[in-house]
């Protein structure tokens, strides 16, 4: 019998619910001097939409090699589909997140949302890491290709319904602070 991959508790968890409530209390930047805080990016949200256009194009390929076999190249897609994670998940986390609980720190709500949000996106960026790097090299592919498959499609399904959180939900909040 298999065991459960190392995707399915967090995928099949709603945003924050495995969160104790010491974790999702919002952080407060009142005390932080003006010029420690984020300040707003009218490119930004471009930015993260081309990020989002290139992680979903860099999956796809994966996808692609995976159901024809294409393993001698998966390894340099695995290790570019990381790197462009990383890039983006850095981008977001500070520049996204940050702000945006600087923004909204007086409305404990969204704030709370948005801290429980970015904490999701930090399990769920650990079990993509864990992913690419277990599947990098080939090797380890050859004789796991259905649970490659399988964990790839948990993997596909969160990265789709947390660009379309982000970009449907989220970047509506992102405004220029008029404080």
């Amino acid at each position: 019998m298999d065991k459960p991959g190392f995707f399915s508790n967090l995928f099949n968890s709603k945003t924050g619910a495995s969160l104790r409530p010491e974790e999702s209390q919002p952080e407060n930047f009142d005390h932080l001097p003006s010029q420690f805080q984020i300040g707003y990016d009218s490119n930004l949200i471009r930015k993260l939409r081309e990020d989002h256009a290139e992680l979903l194009r860099l999956f796809n390929e994966i996808k692609a090699f995976s159901e024809y076999g294409g393993y001698a190249a998966m390894s340099e897609l695995l290790a570019s589909f990381q790197m462009a994670l990383q890039t983006h998940l850095m981008l977001e986390d500070i520049k996204f997140y940050t702000y945006l609980q600087q923004l909204l720190a007086k409305n404990t709500d969204l704030s709370s949302f948005i801290s429980n949000v970015k904490q999701e996106m930090d399990g769920i960026a650990n079990a993509v890491m864990c992913f690419t790097d277990t599947y990098k090299n080939q090797k380890m592919i050859d004789g796991k290709d259905a649970k490659f498959k399988k964990e790839l499609s948990e993997i596909g399904d969160v990265l789709l319904k947390r660009i379309n959180l982000e970009e449907t939900r989220l970047f509506s909040l992102y405004i220029p602070s008029y404080q």
